[in-house]
């Protein structure tokens, strides 16, 4: 080889695709060689145009070429380089665990540019992220942000990352805030998990992070109602406090009135809970349920028939999911409340008629109203032991 580099360069670019890479091989001999480098070839490729640039990459590593020189190149070249070579290797079809392995070693510092070369060319949320996963906030934060940049919502991001054990979860809410997402950003993203475990995972992310109650809540006004009840669910499991599981006499009672309908291992019923008792006190000392938990505070006693309402409130998150929470404060707050015709608030007596007016439509009564009926079914038929016969078809929805 003779003559000016880049006059070579020129020359083997212009060749049919077999002699080329004949030609390159040649050529990287060459530099070798007389003690010269790659490096020249692609600094010339890069001052030439991205086109070329690319060109000669994928002809460097379809010769045979390491990709850490490739990589250690393009740190020195700066962003367009990197950019450029990720996205060159990926189409090449070298895994994306090979090419971020050697960026981890060489350039990691040009992480960013790689990644977004590489989702040019087609890498994957699951692949970058299944290398991110373990790697810290730093790496998780490039990762997510060249995603973000591709158009991968931060609900999408929290749902890979909580597909990977350790703190891949803790970290991609750390790096987004370092991202400058918001906390209610990271609220909405959680409500929009498929599983309600999952959502309270991404949510105590936020807690670990140092998020309070209050910011998160806040976070969560905007929201619809069923989002509102799901962090609320989440937030009172933040804080210290014991539940305890039925008792087997309540349980005994449960089983009598919803059968199999709930799974009534998971429901707890709040012995102590700071939180649950200050909202006692704010809403006049009414127990109230969100999802499997049963808040009555800490001075209540826990009476049957009240049980049973409350564990009604958990059919009905089992049926429609936490919007019944919301249903049941609207009901509260409305001109209808809890009665559904009757006189008697222990018994229901006189609310014969109206129930048999609704003919048995459950969906006829609002979620308190739906609470009360089932409880004042279990009064009376287990209880008292009068006639529950207007009672029996709305117990019927109930059980299974």
């Amino acid at each position: 080889y003779a003559g000016p580099l880049g006059e070579a360069l020129d020359w083997i670019l212009k060749q049919a695709q077999d002699v080329s890479a004949l030609a390159w091989r040649k050529l990287v001999a060459t530099l070798d060689a007389a003690g010269r480098s790659i490096e020249e070839a692609l600094d010339w490729a890069a001052a030439a145009s991205e086109a070329t640039l690319r060109t000669v990459i994928a002809a460097l590593d379809a010769a045979g070429n390491s990709i850490s020189r490739l990589i250690t190149w393009a740190a020195r070249a700066g962003d367009a380089a990197l950019r450029i070579v990720g996205e060159v290797l990926v189409r090449a079809g070298h895994t994306v665990d090979n090419v971020l392995l050697w960026t981890e070693k060489q350039a990691l510092g040009g992480l960013l540019q790689v990644v977004r070369g590489m989702i040019a060319a087609g890498a994957t949320i699951v692949d970058l992220m299944a290398w991110a996963a373990s790697r810290g906030v730093q790496v998780i934060k490039d990762v997510a942000q060249a995603l973000i940049e591709a158009g991968v919502t931060i609900a999408q991001l929290a749902a890979d990352a909580l597909t990977h054990p350790g703190n891949a979860i803790d970290d991609l809410v750390a790096a987004l805030t370092q991202l400058g997402k918001t906390t209610k950003d990271i609220v909405e993203a959680a409500v929009l998990q498929p599983a309600e475990d999952a959502a309270k995972r991404v949510l105590a992310a936020l807690k670990s992070l140092g998020r309070t109650a209050v910011e998160v809540l806040t976070a969560a006004a905007e929201m619809t109602g069923a989002a509102i009840a799901l962090v609320v669910t989440a937030i009172l499991e933040w804080f210290p406090g014991d539940w305890r599981p039925l008792t087997a006499a309540e349980r005994v009672e449960a089983d009598r009135v919803f059968g199999t309908s709930i799974e009534l291992d998971k429901v707890r019923v709040a012995v102590k809970s700071l939180p649950v008792d200050v909202i006692e006190k704010l809403n006049g000392e009414r127990p109230f349920t969100t999802m499997y938990l049963l808040n009555f505070a800490s001075w209540a006693d826990v009476k049957t028939d009240t049980l049973i309402h409350e564990l009604t409130h958990v059919w009905q998150g089992v049926q429609d999911g936490p919007v019944y929470m919301v249903q049941a404060l609207e009901a509260q707050l409305s001109g209808e409340g809890y009665n559904y015709g009757y006189t008697n608030g222990e018994d229901g007596e006189d609310g014969q008629d109206d129930l048999a007016a609704a003919n048995g439509d459950f969906d006829h009564f609002n979620r308190e109203q739906q609470a009360q009926i089932v409880m004042h079914y279990w009064v009376r038929r287990f209880k008292e032991m009068i006639d529950f016969s207007a009672w029996q078809p709305y117990a019927n929805v109930v059980h299974a």
